[in-house]
């Protein structure tokens, strides 16, 4: 038999498996990681979680692709790993699956059907197994040759072998796009957005507090009591730190923040003589935060309660 499918040009595939490395196999079992692309990332390469849900993408909190240097060895690894996949999902040629399905029609006899109408089942079934592999043909035929329904002594539809293979075809081509993602990736990074700058979050923070200034006004309270320079110092510094706290939690870091909060004490805030700012609400005794300066500018217009 060996001697007669030599002949013929036709020979029985070897089982196919594909071979990872540990960290190639951790992505591919990976629930958590972002395939698509589609979700926004913080200036370290994140997930922006809260771009993210604004942009409608809600549910559960993903990472991003990891990114493979070209120069390293993931990336020959991950290079090896692509072309294994792609050989693993190559279709059979018209020549193979027509020879397993001639095969298979021996154990299946059609004794009400001529030659005509069974050179026509062939032609059906090669075309709606186009895209299956020779081994997963061999390997479908096998499952229902061997079946010992009494229903598999007919020749199967292409739906039915294709239902004995779906579960490995549909991880085969699954494995396949996440390789091939991985090394898209690896050939062009995404482009990352600038990170928040220390200058940034303090410019923040200052137009919140004349923000909060301005709507007590707006909305006929009282207006609070004028906080001198040191006043206006503590507080900028708290509403700047909060600030950096929240841009941590979201990994929108920048080396200038990281290094703030570990560097001496800072120069003083600098601020018109004829200017005094109110805030809504009393400052907290806050130490000053690390070499922060901001001088007061003149805006207009300005709110009446200002002016003392």
């Amino acid at each position: 038999m060996t001697e007669t499918l030599t002949a013929l040009g036709v020979g029985h595939a070897a089982a196919m498996t594909l071979s990872l490395t540990p960290w190639l196999k951790s992505c591919m079992n990976a629930a958590d990681i972002d395939w698509s692309g589609k979700l926004p990332l913080t200036a370290i390469g994140a997930i922006d979680q809260r771009a993210a849900e604004s942009a409608g993408y809600h549910g559960a909190r993903l990472r991003p692709m990891p990114v493979a240097e070209k120069s390293s060895d993931k990336y020959r690894e991950l290079e090896d790993a692509v072309r294994a996949a792609r050989r693993m999902a190559q279709p059979a040629s018209a020549a193979e699956a027509g020879f397993e399905l001639k095969r298979l029609s021996v154990w299946c006899p059609m004794q009400n059907r001529d030659v005509r109408d069974f050179k026509m089942m062939i032609h059906d079934a090669l075309t709606d197994l186009a895209d299956i592999p020779l081994d997963l043909i061999q390997k479908a035929c096998g499952l229902h040759r061997n079946d010992p329904d009494p229903r598999c002594d007919f020749f199967p539809r292409p739906a039915r072998l294709k239902t004995l293979i779906a579960d490995e075809m549909r991880l085969r081509r699954l494995t396949l796009f996440r390789l091939e993602r991985l090394l898209e990736i690896a050939n062009t990074p995404p482009k990352l957005p600038p990170p928040i700058t220390l200058a940034e979050l303090t410019e923040q923070a200052q137009k919140q507090i004349e923000l909060e200034a301005m709507m007590a006004g707006l909305f006929g309270r009282a207006p609070p009591p004028p906080l001198t320079p040191e006043q206006y110092a503590t507080e900028l510094t708290r509403r700047t730190e909060a600030k950096i706290h929240e841009a941590q939690r979201d990994q929108h870091l920048s080396p200038a923040m990281k290094l703030a909060k570990h560097q001496c004490a800072g120069e003083n805030i600098q601020m018109p003589a004829h200017r005094r700012m109110v805030l809504a609400q009393g400052a907290p005794n806050l130490g000053k935060f690390c070499h922060l300066a901001v001088i007061m500018r003149d805006h207009h217009p300005e709110p009446p309660q200002r002016f003392r």
